[in-house]
């Protein structure tokens, strides 16, 4: 058996390096510009938006009167925003993919309301020096710190300046090659500006969240990367194209062993550089050592990745709450409220939720350092003891439809973890294990489901996070110096292999001229 392998090894190497050969250069071209295109994202000043407290005194319509003016008649949601130095209700249906917004001090309904608040908040994330550039968000996305900028007269307390010029806004309803799937969040708007790089921001406005932002490189770059690394020309072929690029990527994970076995075990001869074609023997040789281990980490979890992805996913029959209220049900009383908050505490916004037959006042109150969320029992204006978890187990049980007696453990996410990657999206997020079967995470701000996690997804996840992509990096020495690690690590290696794989072409192109 050894004899065999050793007068075969070759062949078998020089066969499956010539199948892989075109996928290999694709992969590794696409994989060396990632990082490198990275490195020019989108010039966006400000990816979360400061929270300020609302000023309640200047809401002179009341919620139920406002609802009953315009007859409607019932909602599922709504919160507080404000657009042009005016309060707005933001009312969600059901029904509907865009909201209303119904001024606070007239009643009256905002025409194309939807669309001048998502404007707004497009020029406020582009043009605003205020908040973070890392894609955090508002209350309704709050991560663990926040300080409140501004209070009820502006916006943010700060003059913007410079601000591009609005040339469209459109409803985006479905992921598409520029809008792609792995942004999670819909509907979204797709918010595009007058500027020499033609900018356009997406925009989630139940939320205040920046979805995404792409300028006309970025644009080319994402459609250059679908075609050339997942593939996208294949996407109607369905399970088809993910068996194919499984089956490709575990090719190269045995061409790789095929070669060490072979320049390592079989064949210890010096090679001598007294032409080009010894020359590229020797560099194959070299690089195929040094990048051994690198090509069989992209090649195992890039199989796995694809593989992974064969099976038709079940989908969710329910994946956001569908509670809806009559007017009747919302009777929201600032003056009832306000006297609940501690001293020192800020409103800045409020929400109804209903469980277990319940209805509640989710307010978000900002104490000087972090925005938290309460329950409030509409009935006795008691607040609910860990409502936030309670709501979250609630909707996790609605979700999965287990009963609440099979939740194992429960937990509020402020940060991802190699459980719930940033791959999802959305914090923060309740997390809720059952005995038996995923885990649920749950975003209670939106009521919407985040992510269910398996073992097997989890294990497989974990594996492209850190095999593939080496975001170990950043965990082990933070987004910053981890982030530059892991770039050169990215692009190190990606071209290294690029030129293994041009090497290895050379010899065979060589071999048959002569």
């Amino acid at each position: 058996m050894r004899k065999y392998i050793r007068r075969n090894i070759y062949k078998w190497h020089r066969i499956t390096s010539l199948i892989i050969a075109v996928p290999i250069l694709l992969w590794t071209v696409s994989g060396f510009l990632h990082p490198v295109m990275g490195m020019f994202k989108p010039e966006v000043k400000n990816g979360m938006l400061p929270v300020a407290a609302i000023g309640t005194s200047r809401i002179k319509v009341s919620l139920q009167d406002a609802l009953q003016q315009n007859k409607i008649g019932r909602l599922h949601n709504f919160r507080i925003v404000k657009l042009y130095e005016v309060y707005y209700y933001q009312i969600q249906q059901l029904e509907y993919d865009s909201l209303t917004y119904i001024n606070c001090n007239t009643g009256n309904v905002l025409i194309d309301g939807d669309e001048r608040y998502a404007a707004h908040l497009a020029q406020r994330f582009l043009s605003e020096p205020n908040g973070s550039k890392g894609g955090g968000h508002s209350h309704h996305g709050m991560q663990a710190n926040f300080a409140v900028i501004g209070d009820s007269r502006t916006n943010s307390g700060q003059i913007v300046q410079e601000k591009s010029k609005v040339i469209g806004t459109e409803l985006i309803k479905t992921f598409d090659g520029e809008y792609k799937g792995s942004n999670k969040l819909l509907p979204v708007y797709k918010v595009s500006f007058e500027r020499e790089d033609g900018i356009r921001l997406y925009v989630e406005t139940v939320a205040d969240r920046l979805a995404a932002a792409v300028d006309d490189k970025k644009a080319w770059f994402t459609k250059f990367f679908a075609i050339t690394h997942s593939w996208s020309f294949m996407d109607s072929w369905g399970g088809w194209k993910s068996a194919l690029l499984g089956s490709i990527s575990a090719l190269c994970f045995v061409t790789s062993l095929f070669g060490f076995y072979i320049y390592n075990i079989s064949n210890k001869k010096k090679i001598k550089r007294t032409n080009s074609t010894q020359a590229n023997r020797y560099w194959h040789r070299v690089l195929g050592n040094v990048f051994m281990i690198t090509t069989l980490l992209y090649a195992f979890s890039g199989a796995w990745h694809a593989f992974a992805k064969i099976p038709e996913k079940p989908k969710a029959v329910v994946n956001k709450a569908t509670t809806e209220f009559s007017g009747d049900e919302v009777a929201l009383d600032f003056s009832s409220l306000m006297p609940l908050l501690k001293k020192g505490e800020k409103l800045v916004n409020v929400s109804v939720v209903k469980m277990n037959r319940k209805a509640y006042w989710q307010a978000y109150i900002f104490n000087g350092k972090s925005v938290a969320k309460r329950y409030i029992d509409q009935n006795t204006l008691q607040e609910l003891k860990d409502g936030d978890l309670q709501y979250g187990r609630y909707l996790a049980c609605t979700f999965s439809k287990q009963d609440g007696k099979e939740i194992e453990n429960s937990q509020q996410l402020t940060s991802y973890n190699n459980k719930y990657s940033m791959m999802n999206r959305r914090l923060p997020v309740v997390e809720v294990d059952f005995k038996q079967g995923p885990d649920y995470f749950v975003e209670t701000s939106t009521g919407k489901l985040a992510a269910v996690v398996n073992e097997s997804s989890q294990s497989e996840r974990f594996s492209f996070s850190n095999l593939h992509m080496h975001h170990y990096w950043e965990a082990w020495f933070g987004k910053g110096i981890g982030g530059s690690l892991k770039n050169t690590v990215l692009i190190a290696s990606t071209l290294g292999l690029l030129i293994l794989a041009l090497t290895g072409v050379m010899i065979w192109v060589r071999k048959r001229l002569t």
